[in-house]
């Protein structure tokens, strides 16, 4: 019942990037320069490779950019096995190479901090190398590719909270939902406008959602706004405010 939309792929901000036709331009022409600078991630394979990548040219309909590579792991793409992205320019310590072949071989597994201790590794070193790294814990990683996974065979309900867990890995103040009820079954819409309730006391988020599910809506909504043609009808203060409007009930609530 508010605004704007989610999105489980989302490019990192305009204000900063370099101008869209630049980065294109750097991809076509394969310029290392540009290394660092930017990921291209492709919408029809799920990769994400650096500006230099030797692969085949994709059409720019097809092309997200992101300014680093936890945005485009967070985002559900993998890292181009033949530019490798994740290998930083300095080279990848041997240890870093071995694990991420093991989650790229298998991104459902779960590598826990006992069994890095069991291959002789420090969980801490582990995870200062990739944070410093990719700006992300290993975990974080192994996360962010195992929710980079086909979803295809998810329910609406499993769907939306996988949209809401990438967004989540952002670390946003900030959460934007569109109609998260859209193709759920009565009880799952309940359950996911809990979750995102849920969400929002534990990280003290501020949450934007449009919801036409008002009874739903309204029932965690701090302030709520009714948009009619594009142009607020009716606004609430709190939710009492607006679920009490004689106009609301009549024309929204059959009341």
């Amino acid at each position: 019942m508010i605004t704007t939309s989610q999105t489980t792929r989302r490019p990192a901000r305009a204000d900063t990037m370099l101008p869209r036709e630049e980065m294109l331009t750097a991809l076509r022409e394969r310029d290392r320069s540009y290394d660092g600078l930017f990921y291209a991630a492709v919408t029809t394979t799920g990769i994400f490779c650096r500006p230099s990548c030797p692969a085949r040219d994709p059409k720019p309909d097809h092309v997200e950019f992101y300014a680093t590579t936890r945005e485009a792991l967070v985002a559900g793409f993998r890292p181009c096995r033949r530019c490798r992205p994740l290998d930083p320019e300095a080279g990848t310590p041997e240890w870093a190479s071995r694990l991420i072949a093991r989650v790229e071989a298998d991104p459902a597994a779960r590598i826990t901090d006992a069994s890095l201790r069991a291959e002789g590794l420090d969980p801490a070193a582990v995870r200062r190398w990739f944070q410093k790294t990719h700006g992300m814990t290993f975990q974080a990683y192994c996360r962010a590719r195992r929710l980079g996974e086909p979803a295809a065979n998810l329910s609406g309900g499993q769907q939306q909270m996988l949209a809401l867990a990438r967004a989540l890995m952002l670390a946003p103040k900030i959460l934007l939902v569109d109609e998260p009820s859209v193709g759920l079954a009565p009880l799952l819409v309940a359950r996911t406008i809990d979750a995102i309730k849920q969400l929002k006391d534990h990280y003290h988020l501020t949450v934007l959602m449009a919801e036409q599910n008002f009874t739903q809506a309204i029932r965690i909504a701090d302030r709520g706004y009714v948009i009619v043609h594009g142009k607020i009808a009716f606004e609430g203060r709190s939710a009492d405010e607006l679920n009490n409007n004689d106009l609301i009930r009549q024309f929204y609530l059959g009341m």
